[in-house]
């Protein structure tokens, strides 16, 4: 059966084969997948560079989400299914699961026979370069790591001393970033 993706609605798949197969669907270039289940799944080239940069290894579950964009463009988000934490084995005594409210995980900490308290913020999703703008914001960074190489290079040739701290880089590509998000364009 071949799978129409419907946009806002999070599809979970879990691909046979890693690779698609590139093929002219209707004039256009799509990206054949083939589903563990047996289904077939055709990708624009857009949505084929998500599930390839996420690079998940054959059955192994994730979900894909189009959503219409800006301009009626599709946005395409490809997360992993992050499985659970492997059972350790049963020698290994088992501690209480930690408390999570409002985001935070909440577990105690044992040092010798004194208990402290430790909050850690746990991250709402896995980081990914599923949007546009994350896609434009990462550019940006690369841009302003290669701007800054060849302004040390070129300063060096100059008997000039010149040496960009990561915060310079940052303030760069942030610069950069304010201005593709003022003309609109990722």
């Amino acid at each position: 059966m071949i799978l129409k993706i419907e946009p806002d609605k999070p599809l979970l798949v879990s691909l046979k084969y890693r690779n698609a197969y590139e093929k002219q669907v209707n004039g256009a270039v799509q990206f054949k997948y083939t589903l563990e289940n047996g289904d077939i799944l055709y990708l624009p080239p857009i949505a084929h560079a998500e599930v390839q940069s996420l690079n998940p290894a054959a059955h192994e579950p994730f979900t894909l989400t189009k959503t219409i964009g800006q301009g009626n463009q599709a946005v395409w988000k490809v997360e992993r299914i992050l499985p659970d934490a492997p059972e350790k084995n049963a020698t290994t005594p088992k501690r209480p699961a930690p408390e999570v409210t409002n985001g935070r995980c909440e577990k105690s900490i044992t040092n010798g026979n004194r208990v402290k308290s430790a909050v850690a913020v746990m991250p709402a999703a896995t980081p990914t370069l599923a949007t546009p703008q994350s896609r434009a914001l990462a550019r940006q960074l690369i841009a302003a790591i290669d701007a800054g190489i060849a302004a040390t290079a070129y300063a060096k040739t100059q008997n000039f001393p010149f040496e960009l701290t990561s915060r310079d880089i940052c303030a760069l590509a942030i610069t950069g970033g304010i201005q593709v998000f003022k003309e609109g364009v990722y």
